[in-house]
């Protein structure tokens, strides 16, 4: 060894010592001579060295790896150029490195202060390097950084892991661990989907499938807002564009330029929130959320259902100072392995932190209540296994959010949204989530005022076994929302040869009686819905009621004759319809059911 070698790296038997950052040419070279080491320490103080891409070193004997302060431009460690390693420690890397791990012997992990990025970084590396390395036992880290995408994995030798503070990362989902017993994300703030499946069938290649096609969904998304932004800087978008999206008002109000009135800002916000999360939604329901579903059909047992392997270990959960989603909430408090909570520093049991207490408790009950009758409702809902599918998900939780973008004409392209996309999300977090939720997220969608469109919610909704009897927070049932669907509409009037203002159908906005006949006839507990009351006291007959007087009224105001008869014909069939679907003529049912249909 050469006296520049020497000041560079001294070699002790098997064990290499770095006491200066290597070029990647003099680094390249030591591999080449020095094959026989197994373990490699490199630890500096400047942060100002060339980067090191390891894909070009061979060291087939290398078992451990301590690097601190290193700049890492690609951590390529595979059984092709380190097929040995078993330990991995890294501390402090410099810059932003690109992970690629496919180790069949590595048994231990660790990482800290350092930032998966870069270049040569790619979204799910995390989630498939980890998959990889199908002994690995622990993975512990301390800010380890920007593990983007959903990180699909597969560990089947897995017991512990920890992402301590791993900022700018959004998902994990572990798909198999049988092994593991400790999972620490405290302070993963933006860390906010979770999810351990436990699904038996799950195999290495379903995860590269999973990151594959997610990785796939965001290039999807990052063209379809690229595209958008183009549109709208050359003019091939303009003022008509921007009054159909709400960013300048008909009347000329705003200025209506591209660079001075709704200008950068809101076309940014609408091609980087619309369009980006869109297309994403919509090509992960396509892709990556079926391949899940399939596994959920071909896996014996699984978390959601509560169908463990009664000899799998529990885990415990470590979620301080976290903010997960409401469904990530309520997969880990009804997991049948997460067997513990967290102590706060006052020795009080809690599961997760968010916005406050108020956020979790409407989440669970729809209302807020002190902290003492907070935690006695959480010990209900945690210990005694209440959170059920008959709790709906937080209004501001993202899987709301999707599920309003997965039934709009925008996402879908299909003018009545696509129900297929919306059964998957059903399946998905079925039951975690209540099929009341999903109704009144539907029909919260203008598309939805349509009649073929409400008999597409209720089609699904027969499908999973609804029950009409169940009813929502504030005491709806399915019909009570039918009713108040588009009750608040502006007015769509105009002035026929007679001078009467007229829109026949304007009283028909939300429901007919074609569609009230179809929910009776479609859904489990019809009949019995009819006499229920809401918070307000009301039932059915009593919202027709309503209905039937305010209209009436105004169409003989300002309807012509016809209007008026319609009108009156309508909510007579509609209260002949109703008494007819009562209790009392359950025994003809099957009957009236038949000559409707034929009709």
């Amino acid at each position: 060894m050469s006296d520049i070698d020497a000041e560079l790296f001294t070699v002790d038997d098997s064990e290499a010592t770095f006491h200066s950052h290597p070029t990647q040419s003099k680094f390249e070279t030591f591999a080449k001579n020095h094959q026989q080491i197994e373990a490699l320490h490199m630890s500096f103080e400047s942060e100002d060295y060339p980067p090191l891409d390891f894909s070009r070193i061979c060291l087939p004997n290398l078992q451990r790896l301590e690097l601190r302060c290193v700049n890492v431009h690609l951590l390529q460690l595979t059984q092709t150029n380190t097929p040995s390693i078993t330990s991995i420690s890294l501390d402090n890397l410099t810059g932003e490195m690109g992970l690629h791990l496919e180790l069949p012997e590595l048994l231990s992990f660790s990482a800290e202060h350092t930032f998966v990025g870069g270049e040569a970084s790619h979204s799910n590396d995390f989630g498939l390097s980890i998959s990889r390395c199908p002994k690995l036992e622990t993975i512990h880290t301390y800010k380890f950084r920007g593990l983007a995408g959903k990180n699909y994995c597969v560990l089947p030798s897995c017991e512990s892991i920890t992402l301590y503070r791993s900022e700018c990362t959004d998902s994990l989902e572990i798909l198999s661990a049988p092994k593991l017993t400790e999972l620490n994300v405290r302070a993963a703030y933006s860390l906010d989907h979770v999810r351990v499946w436990d699904f038996s069938a799950a195999t290495l290649a379903d995860a590269i499938k999973l990151n594959t096609g997610e990785a796939a969904a965001v290039a999807a998304a990052e063209l379809a807002r690229n595209n958008e932004l183009q549109d709208w800087e050359t003019g091939r978008k303009g003022e008509e564009d921007a009054i159909a999206l709400g960013f300048i008002s008909k009347r000329g109000e705003w200025k209506e330029s591209y660079s001075t009135g709704y200008g950068s800002e809101s076309v940014n916000e609408h091609a980087c929130n619309t369009v980006y999360k869109s297309t994403y939604t919509r090509e992960m329901l396509r892709g990556p959320t079926q391949l899940v579903l399939e596994l959920m059909d071909t896996s014996d047992t699984y978390a959601k259902q509560g169908q463990n392997d009664s000899s799998l270990p529990f885990f415990e959960i470590d979620t301080t100072n976290m903010k997960l989603s409401s469904s990530s909430q309520k997969h880990l408090t009804q997991h049948p392995r997460c067997s513990s909570m967290n102590d706060d520093e006052d020795g009080n049991a809690y599961m997760f932190e968010s916005d406050g207490l108020n956020e979790y408790v409407a989440m669970t009950t729809g209302s807020t209540m002190g902290k003492a009758e907070f935690l006695l409702k959480e010990l209900v809902f945690n210990f005694l296994g209440l959170v059920s599918k008959n709790v709906p998900l937080s209004d501001q939780d993202d899987d709301d959010g999707m599920l309003r973008m997965i039934y709009s004409q925008e996402t879908t392209g299909v003018t009545y949204g696509h129900l297929d996309l919306v059964e998957t999300y059903v399946r998905m977090h079925d039951p975690d989530i209540n099929m009341s939720f999903v109704v009144n997220r539907l029909l919260e969608q203008k598309t939805c005022l349509e009649e073929e469109s409400l008999n597409q919610v209720l089609r699904l909704l027969e499908k999973y076994g609804f029950n009409m009897i169940a009813q929502d927070l504030n005491g709806n049932t399915v019909l009570h929302r039918l009713f108040m669907t588009g009750q608040h509409d502006q007015v769509q009037m105009w002035t026929n040869p007679e001078g009467h203002f007229c829109d026949a159908d304007w009283f028909k906005k939300g429901t007919t009686v074609d569609v009230v006949r179809y929910a009776l006839d479609t859904c489990l507990g019809g009949r019995e819905s009819l006499k229920l009351l809401n918070k307000k006291g009301e039932t059915i007959e009593d919202m027709i009621n309503q209905r039937k007087e305010k209209w009436t009224q105004l169409m003989g105001y300002m309807g012509t004759d016809e209007a008026l008869e319609r009108c009156q014909n309508e909510f007579e069939e509609m209260a002949t319809l109703l008494l007819e679907g009562g209790p009392e003529a359950e025994s003809g049912a099957n009957e009236r059911k038949g000559k409707k249909r034929r009709k």
